[in-house]
C-alpha cells in the first residue's frame, strides 16, 4: 500500500547525507505533519501559509566564519536535521550568514508577519545554541513526527 511504501521511503531517505538534493516533497510534507499536530499549541503556526519554496538553506552554512561558535561539523552539515526550504531570496539573504544572525533574522520577520516562514526553521531557531548535538536531535524528533503521522492511519489498506 501507498502508506507503507512512503514510510518505508522516509525511513531511508531522511537520515541520509544528501544536502540540497533532499527532494523539496520531504519540507513540505514535515511542515504539513507540524502543523497537523502543533498548530493549536504553538503561537502564529495557526496563521502559517503553505508557499512555494524552491532552495535548500542550511542552518549551520556550508562556509561558517571562524568566530561562528554555533555551527554543525562535516558530519552534519548534509543531513535533513541542519536543513529547512525556503524560498531563493530567503536563502540568497541568509548566505553564509552565521547561525545567530540567520536567526535573528527569522524571529524579527516572524514578529513582524506574525507567522513563520517555516515551521521547521521555527523549531530550529526556538534554541539560541546550534551544532551537531541540536542538529541530530532536530533531525530525530523530524523522524519521529513523520512515523507518528504515519501510524495515524488516514488511508485505508
Amino acid at each position: 500500500p501507498w502508506r507503507t511504501h512512503s514510510k518505508l521511503q522516509f525511513e531511508a531517505v531522511l537520515p541520509g547525507g544528501h544536502g540540497v538534493n533532499f527532494a523539496h516533497y520531504w519540507f513540505y510534507k514535515l511542515d504539513f505533519v507540524l502543523w497537523y499536530e502543533q498548530q493549536s499549541d504553538r503561537a502564529l503556526w495557526g496563521n502559517f501559509r503553505f508557499t512555494a519554496k524552491n532552495s535548500v538553506e542550511h542552518i549551520s552554512p556550508q562556509n561558517p566564519q571562524a568566530t561562528d561558535t554555533n555551527k554543525v561539523s562535516k558530519d552534519w552539515l548534509d543531513h535533513f536535521g541542519n536543513l529547512v526550504l525556503v524560498s531563493r531570496s530567503i536563502n540568497s539573504e541568509y548566505g553564509n550568514l552565521p547561525y545567530n544572525e540567520k536567526r535573528q533574522r527569522f524571529l524579527n520577520k516572524c514578529a513582524l508577519e506574525k507567522r513563520p516562514d517555516s515551521l521547521k526553521m521555527d523549531l530550529i531557531y526556538s534554541s539560541s545554541e546550534w551544532g551537531d548535538a541540536g542538529a541530530e536531535a532536530h533531525q530525530a524528533a523530524m523522524l519521529e513526527a513523520m512515523r507518528r503521522h504515519y501510524q495515524r492511519g488516514f488511508c485505508k489498506d
